[in-house]
């Protein structure tokens, strides 16, 4: 093995080494004849301007890369540069792509001249800058802006060196707008209890959060205080770090009376929303811990309203089987209120959690039509039910769907006086689709977008009353989205309306 000093030397001025150099240059680098033909362009140039060197090369430069209201001109530069004018060492011109696009480029140039003195070629090495003219025009923008906004504005840096303070800050604090900044910290502009604000609290949330609003003060050159609302912004680089700090501050020295008493009705109000706040959690928190009081005697009076009904405790006559019937069926649809307040209430209250496990599609979907059969057979229309023959596994909650299930079949049911209802399910891709079907009387069309809005009913002069707490969708919708699916309606009215829950297979908590 040769050692490192035996190792030939690079000459780093190889003629071969400096063009595959300038190959891969980002850059434009190009020799002109002097007829203006390209004679050379790098690899990496050309792809800038949309072609390869070989479609370049041999191709007048005027005639393909400058735009047409600037030919004459240009021409007119490279001409006098022939008859022994200096070209310009370091210029900016409009450069037409392929596409047609037109782009900013700064050049670099250099030429050589026959024994004669006239141009025998030129090269030159131009740098696309219009993403940075486009910057500095923007900056310039938006420095004239800032300064003759009538805020304080100013830019800092993490330690609080003032990097920039606009022509009304300078006037605020008192410093001359030829003065430099250098001397000066932005804790000094402030009085000591507005510093501490800004440097124990604005600057740190501003650095976590992104930037950070509230009520300070300024310090006149007379030692006056003027209080100001201020925001604070971080500003961070690509890679995250903190490069600067700015602030906007308003003086609000001048606020009205009026203005006052906005804010303090302000203040009320969003007291008084944190007040309702709190009662709302009470009262959902109230309604979920009522389960057990609620259900439990309410189910003893059905149960017993129903031995006594059908004649287990002894014989009953034709009128008290009436009124105990009355009874029974009023107590199953308050006990039906219940259960939508009451789900509704766990949801609301955080305490609805997916129980995610696996289970096989027809042994929940079989029971789940089975239950409500007896309602449609009562009405005399059908219930009929397509799914997939092959045995198809879920890992999610099984209750939740159930539950959407018997409310969006019931509710098809209710409403579908003839004809059926139909469930199809059906497999698509990672989901599985329940669609339940009716021919019932349909739903007004404006009604369609607030169906699943809390406590909505739909009202038609047509149909008797409705029914329910108008919380059975709202629920539905709610348990679909928590299984990571969702939940749709559509209906045309007087024929038929069709309801679509679309859930994953596979519940992740991610859904």
């Amino acid at each position: 093995m040769p050692r490192s000093a035996d190792l030939p030397i690079p000459d780093p001025f190889d003629p071969v080494s400096l063009l595959e150099l300038l190959g891969q240059a980002n850059r434009v680098v190009m020799a002109l004849d002097a007829a203006a033909t390209i004679t050379f362009i790098n690899p990496a140039g050309a792809a800038l301007l949309g072609y390869t060197p070989a479609e370049l090369t041999g191709r007048n430069w005027f005639e393909t890369c400058v735009p047409e209201d600037d030919r004459e001109k240009a021409r007119a530069v490279f001409e006098a540069a022939i008859t022994g004018e200096d070209l310009p060492r370091r210029f900016e011109s409009r450069v037409v792509t392929r596409s047609g696009e037109q782009v900013l480029f700064a050049w670099e140039n250099t030429s050589t001249r026959d024994a004669s003195g006239r141009l025998a070629a030129t090269l030159g090495i131009g740098t696309d800058i219009t993403e940075r003219r486009r910057i500095e025009r923007a900056h310039e923008w938006l420095t004239g802006l800032a300064e003759f906004t009538p805020d304080l504005v100013a830019a800092m840096q993490a330690d609080g060196e003032i990097l920039y303070l606009n022509r009304a800050g300078r006037e605020l604090v008192g410093v001359r707008q030829d003065e430099p900044l250098k001397p000066y910290s932005f804790e000094q502009f402030h009085p000591s209890w507005a510093a501490r604000v800004v440097v124990e609290e604005g600057i740190p949330w501003a650095s976590e959060h992104g930037s950070w609003a509230g009520d300070t003060s300024f310090l006149r050159a007379d030692g006056t205080e003027v209080p100001v609302s201020q925001v604070i912004v971080a500003h961070r680089d690509a890679t995250g770090v903190l490069s600067y700090i700015s602030t906007i501050a308003r003086d609000t020295s001048a606020v009205t009376v009026a203005q006052r008493d906005v804010r303090r009705l302000n203040d009320e109000l969003v007291e008084t929303n944190r007040q309702l706040r709190t009662a709302l959690e009470v009262e959902k928190g109230f309604l979920a811990n009522m389960s057990h009081e609620l259900r439990t005697p309410l189910n003893s009076i059905i149960g017993f309203t129903g031995i006594v009904r059908d004649g287990l405790a002894g014989p009953v006559n034709e009128e008290q089987h009436r009124q105990l019937d009355m009874v029974y069926h009023s107590s199953r649809r308050l006990l039906s209120l219940i259960n939508d307040l009451l789900d509704l209430a766990k949801i609301e209250s955080g305490r609805s959690a997916v129980e995610a496990r696996e289970f096989e599609l027809k042994s929940m979907i079989a029971p789940t039509v089975e239950a409500l059969r007896p309602e449609a057979d009562a009405k005399g229309i059908e219930l009929t039910v397509h799914q997939p023959d092959e045995r198809l596994i879920l890992h999610q909650d099984c209750d939740k769907i159930e539950q959407i299930l018997l409310n969006l079949i019931g509710n098809a049911i209710k409403y579908t006086n003839e004809g059926g209802v139909t469930v199809e399910v059906r497999v698509e891709g990672d989901d599985i689709i329940f669609e339940v079907e009716d021919t019932g009387i349909g739903i007004p069309p404006q009604h369609i977008p607030y169906l699943f809005n809390k406590f909505y009913q739909v009202w038609r002069e047509d149909t008797a009353k409705p029914q329910g707490t108008g919380l059975g969708l709202s629920i539905s919708l709610e348990l679909a989205e928590r299984l990571g699916g969702s939940l749709t309606a559509e209906s045309d009215q007087g024929t038929r309306t069709r309801f679509t829950l679309c859930i994953p297979i596979t519940f992740t908590a991610a859904s």
